[in-house]
């Protein structure tokens, strides 16, 4: 195509540009191949030589840093579960650059997945490697990274998760059935009789929050906690396998908690929670037939002697939190008297007395302020409500200081928290058990 009896392609300097500024875009494609692309920029359009296209994989060559036609080819992808090995330097016959055999200067590294060749020759060049496959991870692992240029690298299951045999490179962790979970290696040293025993390659029983900590779940939140009898709750009870030796068997009862992972080391279930907002709550009796299951959002309870026979048997700490409107102050503290812990578990206060709460045995947490426990100077053991039937566990004045300090849940109407005669304001009463 002429224009003026010039060639629009052999036009240089101002003239050339104006050419190319009235040619098509197919004429300007035209131009381009053949030019120099820019550094970074495969030039799979180009034929330069004979030798722009490798002999063996047929794929166009790369370009090195100064912009030269290389002896290394695009690599083709592995397939799914293989990967490209890295460069092997250590055979001496083997160099880690090649000769740039299209007028470069000097030498230039190879790049992942190729082995250099005839290390002091004028004709040394670069090697594809052969695909290798990715290898399986042993039990209680899964694969990670199988791609172009790495194997990956096996990892643990997640807390929780299982895997008990090899399998392929993919093979996965499956979760354990709800009431049980996984343990982590250092969880394995906090038992007894575990030799032999792989992390994350078997499903363990757990009955309280305790044991899920113990195992090494972090997180705060609701988990499945097993009613399944056993003669032991302390001890490791692995859950049985279904016949294919891989799957564990799920047809287990269970029952939601909360459990705290944080407060004071973790493992705390969560078995009293009334959360009362004045003017909204619609206070309704006492809801004693389910566990609360949000320790922000709550109004029920479940005493241990109707919850399961482990959590029963194995608590051996009681935690008693509470806040409220009327004041900054909050009780936050825990004990291990054996008089509070049977509260816990029967919700009757028999023999409760001030030498429960004011001594010791009551630890102060974070973010405790109050002058409750420890200036408890009397409970509600021999009183009106007490003969009325009214005095149930932790709700009518368990402990209390006269005449301005009480603990009260819905006690003749009052919500109390470090204070006395409140009627109206919100307050949140929390106890925890763990052992």
């Amino acid at each position: 195509f002429h224009t003026h009896g010039r060639s629009l392609l052999s036009g240089s300097g101002d003239a050339s540009a104006m050419h190319h500024a009235l040619m098509t875009p197919l004429q300007r494609l035209t131009l381009l191949v053949g030019q120099r692309a820019p550094v970074g920029i495969h030039r799979q359009m180009r034929v330069r030589s004979t030798h722009s296209v490798h002999p063996e994989t047929g794929l166009p060559f790369l370009l090195n840093a100064s912009n030269e036609t290389t002896n290394e080819t695009m690599i083709s992808p592995c397939e799914i579960g293989f990967y490209h090995g890295l460069p092997d330097f250590t055979n001496s016959s083997n160099s880690s650059s090649y000769n740039d055999t299209f007028g470069g200067n000097g030498t230039d590294a190879c790049a992942h997945s190729w082995n250099g060749t005839f290390a002091n020759s004028s004709n040394a060049t670069c090697t594809l490697r052969a695909c290798l496959p990715c290898q399986p991870c042993p039990p209680g692992e899964y694969r990670v990274g199988c791609e172009m240029y790495s194997e990956g690298v096996c990892t643990s299951c997640a807390i929780g998760s299982i895997k008990n045999f090899t399998g392929e490179w993919n093979a996965t962790c499956i979760l354990c059935p709800l009431g049980s979970t996984s343990l982590s290696s250092a969880a394995l040293a906090n038992f007894t009789n575990t030799s032999g025993l792989l992390n994350y390659s078997t499903c363990y029983f757990a009955w309280t929050c305790q044991q899920y900590r113990t195992a090494g779940h972090e997180r705060t939140g609701i988990y499945h906690l097993s009613l399944r009898t056993v003669a032991s709750y302390s001890a490791l009870h692995p859950v049985p396998f279904q016949e294919d030796a891989l799957t564990p068997q799920s047809a287990f009862p269970s029952a939601p908690a909360y459990c705290d992972m944080e407060a004071d080391g973790g493992g705390w279930m969560l078995m009293l929670c009334y959360r009362r907002i004045y003017r909204f709550t619609q206070e309704e009796d006492y809801n004693g037939r389910e566990l609360p299951l949000d320790p922000k959002s709550c109004y029920s309870h479940l005493y241990l002697s109707s919850f399961s026979p482990p959590v029963k048997r194995l608590m051996t700490e009681v935690r008693l939190y509470c806040d409220t409107s009327h004041h900054d102050r909050v009780i936050h503290f825990k004990t291990a008297h054996q008089g509070v812990i049977g509260m816990a578990k029967r919700g009757i206060t028999s023999f409760n007395n001030p030498s429960w709460w004011n001594n010791d045995s009551s630890v102060l947490l974070q973010g405790h302020t109050a002058f409750l426990p420890h200036a408890t100077d009397e409970t509600f053991e021999t009183s009106p409500y007490e003969d009325a039937g009214l005095s149930d566990g932790f709700f009518m004045f368990p402990f209390y200081s006269m005449p301005l300090y009480h603990w009260a849940i819905k006690a003749n109407g009052r919500w109390e928290c470090d204070n006395k005669n409140i009627y109206r304001s919100s307050t949140n009463h929390q106890v925890w058990v763990r052992h």
